[in-house]
């Protein structure tokens, strides 16, 4: 089993690249499929060095050994390289899906958040440095997601110390020691200028009696949604069961900010030293003092192991300096236009929205819940604007129009006319599109004009429309619409069709959408109305395109899950 690990490590170091720390040399390598690897072996070895990755645990076949000489990191990177379906998203909060300076989390970002909790495919579960509590109150006050909905994904917490399963149960903690608790306060109070101590102890948030109305310790439970920070009987040094960490914070105003920067550097110094704690730090005018060797990327990676998933299978979206080992680890990993240096040179993928652009839920969109971009060919702004109605409810998705100069097929087959038309559509655009081919057929002209209605309409007018019928006693008619899907060039295209049924009848209500005005409905809510006299919702509950369109949009939904 070693010679084949050796082997396959050798085949790795003759790649052509450098095991370099940076981060965007890993970002060339870890992304997508390169064509150095592919021109750097022919096809049958590298089929063959693949299907070896794909069926071989290297966790296992690494020994004691060489995790102790640090060839484990190594290894376990090479791992996640391959092309694996994401299964999980660990995303922050603060700065992430709550935007820098706001109260309220983007409305767009918790409504991919939403889509993604109700996957199947998929577990989501929040990475941040609040309390659990503190997290879900903060995003739920924006109205876009239940406390429910949250209180069923697993999470990890204060800065990866607290991880909890999807019950809620905590199957992971850290707690700083009391030595550095003491000593990192007494730091505080001897070096600090204006600044104020908080120790969490899970869910419990306390102070000493003098900070308690610190005015960036009332902004804790005020702007961050945490639990209401309460005295500390006895101080913060003498608290028996310690804290899992603790927080330093300033007035967020520029005299606080330069404070926390002058004490950072000697909290650090004492942390390596006597103190054995570590410093990170998510705002600037907060530091967060936290056990030797945590952090969230380290609870990013427990909860994986509980999940039974490896890093690759995992997108992680952060801001901060707080979130540069998950971003790191996680494969791939996303960032925001607004981030920190840092983070944006550990992720990945730097998205160009904001946070509160929705940057967050777009990374969600494009890396892991899968978005489409979908074309609709049509040069109607009326069918346009009814067909985004008709769709708005379908998350993870956006519709564009685009005018083709499509050639007119000709035949007695009306979805094999839509299915020809819509590949054509798709070689054109080269990429997701949706056609529609829309008949008025009357009865008593066995299917006339059917899918000739527009140049109909254009000749006849809805007088002459209704003249055709004139000696008929039948003057029923049915409404048709076929919507044809092709995900791209060459792939099979998918029709959904939809049908009314009703007469024609003199112009009723407005006729500014084509021939809506003749057609009287003879089904449900809107027997007995002409189009043109119902509102566009009440259109779309019976119409045939919104028949057609609420079939496509079941696919839609069931082909993006």
């Amino acid at each position: 089993m070693r010679s084949l690990f050796v082997f396959l490590f050798g085949l790795h170091l003759c790649r052509p690249f450098s095991l370099s720390r940076s981060r965007q040399t890993r970002t060339l390598l870890f992304s997508s499929p390169r064509k150095t690897s592919a021109d750097f072996y022919d096809a049958d070895t590298l089929a063959g060095i693949l299907d070896l990755h794909s069926s071989l645990n290297l966790g296992e076949v690494v020994a004691e050994e060489v995790q102790q000489d640090g060839l484990f990191e190594i290894v376990e990177k090479m791992s996640q390289n391959t092309n694996s379906r994401v299964r999980a998203i660990a995303c922050d909060v603060d700065g992430t899906l709550i935007p820098r300076g706001s109260r309220v989390a983007d409305s767009k970002s918790l409504k991919v958040v939403r889509r993604a909790i109700k996957s199947k495919r998929l577990t989501f579960f929040l990475a941040t440095g609040k309390t659990r509590k503190g997290a879900i109150d903060s995003l739920v006050r924006s109205g876009e997601i239940t406390e429910e909905e949250l209180l069923g994904c697993p999470g990890v917490y204060l800065q990866g110390l607290v991880v909890v399963n999807s019950s809620g149960e905590v199957i992971y903690e850290r707690r700083l020691n009391l030595a550095s608790v003491a000593a990192a306060v007494e730091k505080t109070r001897t070096d600090g200028s204006g600044l104020a101590v908080v120790g969490y102890d899970g869910e419990t948030i306390l102070c000493d009696e003098m900070d308690l109305d610190h005015p960036g310790v009332t902004q804790l439970n005020e702007k961050y949604g945490e639990p209401r920070v309460m005295c500390c009987e006895g101080g913060l040094s003498n608290y028996a069961s310690s804290f899992h960490k603790l927080l330093v914070i300033a007035p967020e105003d520029e005299a606080g900010i330069a404070a926390v920067d002058a004490l950072r550097p000697k909290l650090e110094k004492l942390g390596l030293g006597a103190g054995k704690f570590e410093i990170t730090q998510a705002l600037e005018n907060m530091i967060e003092v936290m056990p030797k060797l945590t952090g969230k990327g380290e609870g990013v990676k427990v909860l994986l192991r509980h999940l039974s998933l490896r890093g690759n299978e995992c997108l992680a979206v952060g801001d901060a300096e707080n979130d540069e080992e998950m971003l790191e680890f996680c494969s791939p990993s996303c960032t925001l236009a607004d981030s920190s240096a840092g983070a944006k040179a550990k992720a990945t993928y730097v998205m160009e929205e904001s946070s509160g652009e929705g940057g967050a839920g777009r990374a969600m969109e494009v890396h892991a819940l899968g978005f489409k971009s979908i074309k609709f060919v049509t040069g109607n702004r009326n069918k346009v604007e009814e067909v985004k109605a008709l769709m708005a409810d379908v998350e993870g998705v956006e519709f564009d129009n685009v005018a083709l100069d499509l050639p007119e097929l000709q035949g007695s087959d009306a979805v094999e006319i839509a299915r020809e038309k819509c590949m054509l559509a798709a070689k054109e655009i080269g990429g997701p599109v949706i056609t529609e081919d829309t008949s008025l057929c009357f009865n008593a002209l066995n299917g006339l004009p059917g899918p000739y209605i527009k140049w109909f309409l254009e000749k006849c007018g809805h007088e002459g429309l209704n003249k055709m019928l004139d000696g008929f006693d039948d003057r029923g008619a049915y409404a048709q619409t076929i919507v044809a899907y092709c995900g791209g060039e060459g792939e099979e295209v998918e029709v959904f069709e939809g049908r009314t049924e009703g007469v024609i009848v003199a112009a009723r209500g407005s006729t500014d959408f084509g021939w809506d005005a003749i057609f009287e409905c003879g089904e449900g809510e809107g027997e007995g109305k002409t189009y043109g006299e119902m509102d566009k919702a009440e259109k779309n509950l019976v119409s045939h395109r919104g028949k057609a369109f609420a079939k496509f949009k079941e696919y839609l939904n069931e082909e993006l899950d």
